[in-house]
């Protein structure tokens, strides 16, 4: 059975070998990825072999004809310019390969004329889902961390429904596609279905953790039933792309029939607060109990995060300050 075929193609071994890997790790793909650093080796091979996908350097592809036979064409270029080309799209070489892989999923057409690109699926995909009825109690926060010290472990991808999120426009400098949970779950209710490729699309990473920025519409939620909200993060999970995918449920009402989607829910509290510690009570019984087992519900006390001017310190009291340590010892506790 053919599973399709990719070649990257270009003069430096090491980087075409490395992007291969990742493509493979990273992207699941079980299609052949094929790396070339000379042309007329590679020339030779597309005569005859179909190519899915080509992954090609600017020079290289200058040698070719106009008139190139492979639909699926991406020119890797020295400098960065403004904005894609099209037919074929460039990609600037030296940014993120996580970028470099979501731009040719996201931009992949699937050709009849030869095979499909097969994906691996990972192992059990573990849901948890982190709320709270509480404010300023660390959630979010805590969410972001869980996140990045999943991704240690493995893929992870963090969706959060937090209203106002500066997800999208915090992190300088990193790649972000700019889309939001509204653009794929839009998506999902016209099709009922989310391929690889749009998923890949919408996601944007940030160290190792790849995440969907909410929305900023606040109407969004209440325009959508609870079984299609169910139906969209099911078929996310049901996908087994990521090893973990955490849940920030943030300013979703009525939640509780979500619960059932997780293995694990974490409550942001506050400690020593009998007002907050009152209002997770009542939480609780009225949104956990016809929804989830006891095991399944864990309240926990979120060490507050100091105050970091930037966003890199920030991201680093995630994964190395108190947070961080917080979270790991979590990740143990709970055998996440």
């Amino acid at each position: 059975m053919n599973y399709g075929i990719i070649v990257i193609c270009d003069q430096d071994a090491e980087y075409a070998n490395c992007l291969a890997d990742y493509f493979r790790i990273k992207g699941c793909i079980a299609s052949d990825i094929v790396v070339f650093t000379k042309y007329d080796a590679f020339l030779t091979f597309s005569k005859t072999n179909g190519i899915d996908i080509l992954v090609i350097h600017e020079e290289i592809f200058s040698l070719m004809d106009k008139d190139y036979p492979f639909d699926n064409t991406f020119i890797l270029q020295e400098d960065k310019k403004t904005g894609l080309s099209t037919c074929p799209i460039s990609l600037y070489k030296y940014t993120s390969a996580d970028e470099i892989l979501r731009q040719v999923m996201a931009n992949y057409i699937p050709s009849t004329n030869s095979g499909c690109l097969s994906f691996r699926s990972q192992t059990e995909c573990s849901v948890i889902g982190i709320c709270s009825p509480l404010g300023r109690c660390g959630k979010s926060s805590f969410s972001l961390s869980l996140g990045l010290n999943l991704a240690l472990k493995g893929s992870c991808l963090l969706i959060s429904f937090d209203q106002f999120s500066p997800l999208n426009t915090f992190f300088e400098g990193m790649d972000t596609t700019g889309k939001t949970i509204f653009d794929l779950l839009y998506f999902y209710l016209q099709s009922k279905n989310i391929p690889e490729n749009r998923l890949l699309s919408a996601v944007s990473s940030i160290q190792g953790l790849d995440y969907i920025a909410p929305s900023w519409q606040s109407n969004i939620y209440s325009e959508v039933s609870m079984d299609e909200l169910i139906g969209f993060l099911s078929e996310l999970s049901a996908l087994k792309k990521y090893r973990y995918i955490v849940l920030d449920f943030g300013n979703i009402p009525n939640i509780s029939p979500l619960y059932n989607l997780c293995r694990h829910i974490f409550l942001a509290s506050i400690s020593d607060d009998l007002y907050a510690e009152k209002k997770i009570s009542n939480f609780l019984n009225d949104n956990c109990n016809k929804h989830t087992s006891p095991e399944n519900k864990h309240c926990i006390f979120v060490p507050s995060v100091t105050f970091t001017p930037t966003p890199s310190e920030y991201i680093v009291s995630l994964t190395s300050g108190e947070l961080g340590f917080f979270t790991k010892s979590v990740i143990g506790e709970f055998n996440l």
